[in-house]
């Protein structure tokens, strides 16, 4: 296995990211689980156009102005941040 003989990325037909105000950016389709880490609220996100190995756990900071984030917290109510994390 050579990592330069490796073509299946070129395959892929995940989405790129978009810029927004001068940074790139991808689309949240959904949050699926929440958790604190390290004394850090963080939401597991699922990422519009990748599959479930897509999914990482991101900061509240990163995910709060999002469509997904209310979305979630409207359906998992008792899953709303903890104050002061």
């Amino acid at each position: 296995y050579h990592a330069a003989e490796d073509h299946r990325a070129e395959l892929r037909s995940e989405p790129l990211p978009v810029e927004v105000a001068g940074h790139l950016e991808y689309h949240a389709e959904k949050i699926v689980n929440d958790r604190v880490w390290r004394r850090k609220q963080q939401y597991l996100v699922h990422w519009e156009g990748y599959g479930i190995e897509g999914r990482t756990w991101e900061n509240k900071s990163n995910v709060e102005e999002t469509e997904a984030y209310d979305k979630y917290l409207a359906v998992h109510p008792k899953h709303k941040p903890i104050a002061g994390v």
